[in-house]
């Protein structure tokens, strides 16, 4: 019964380990996913600065 219950509790701690690194891989693909977007983003908003800084310019 002591094997068992060592077993089982190596068991649980390993899937206990296994969800948090789960959950820390969803976190950092959802990072990645948004630095990859970064660039794009930032080309956006710098054309509306630029358009706007004109359009306050041509007053």
């Amino acid at each position: 019964m002591g094997a068992d219950k060592l077993v089982r509790d190596q068991y649980a701690a390993l899937s206990q380990r296994i969800a948090l690194e789960n959950t820390t891989l969803a976190g950092l693909q959802s990072r990645l996913t948004d630095a990859q977007g970064a660039l794009a983003r930032r080309k956006e908003l710098q054309v509306e600065r630029d358009n706007a800084y004109g359009r306050v310019m041509h007053w």
